[in-house]
């Protein structure tokens, strides 16, 4: 009953605006499957015609839980995949679109990070991707891109110490 009552605020009855909101439910689900096997345990004790059915139906639970984590860790393992997945589910965060863009550099994909700041910048506006779009295409060997990001965040936010910095940083021209 306690693991139920864990499970029910984030059982998608209602929805959640919060990224990985799935992450709730890894303590209720492990009660739940206490749960289900000492009721599996219960039935093996005292009800001896209902022991393979209950078997089977405890056998099938457990590898279905087992898939599903499986699958779901290796998209938390790769951070292009994690940050993928949380997009579709929360598509108008650009702070999700972000951390998809820091994935790819992570991963040392840097002018797929590029592209997917440019692409977060272009759907949700500059001002939060300048700077990643200026030190990541400078990291990427981009110096025109960097050169342009980094001057529009300084147009923007002339205080940015890390964006004059990194401007200063390129090689003369343009």
């Amino acid at each position: 009953a306690l693991a139920l009552c864990a499970w029910l605020p984030v059982a998608g009855l209602v929805p959640m605006k919060r990224a990985i909101a799935d992450s709730y439910l890894l303590i209720p689900w492990l009660g739940c499957a206490i749960a289900l096997i000492d009721i599996g345990r219960v039935v093996l004790l005292h009800a001896r015609r209902l022991r393979r059915p209950a078997l089977a139906l405890v056998a099938a639970v457990l590898v279905a839980w087992a898939a599903i984590a499986h699958v779901q860790a290796r998209i938390w393992a790769d951070p292009i995949q994690l940050w993928t997945a949380t997009l579709i589910h929360e598509p108008d965060s650009p702070q999700i679109c972000r951390l998809l863009g820091h994935g790819h550099s992570e991963l040392g994909d840097l002018t797929g990070a590029v592209r997917v700041y440019e692409a977060c910048a272009s759907r949700f506006g500059a001002d939060i991707f300048a700077n990643n779009l200026g030190i990541t295409a400078f990291l990427a060997g981009d110096y025109e891109r960097a050169r342009h990001w980094l001057r529009w965040q300084l147009d923007h936010h002339p205080e940015d110490a890390r964006a004059a910095a990194w401007l200063a940083r390129l090689p003369p021209g343009g």
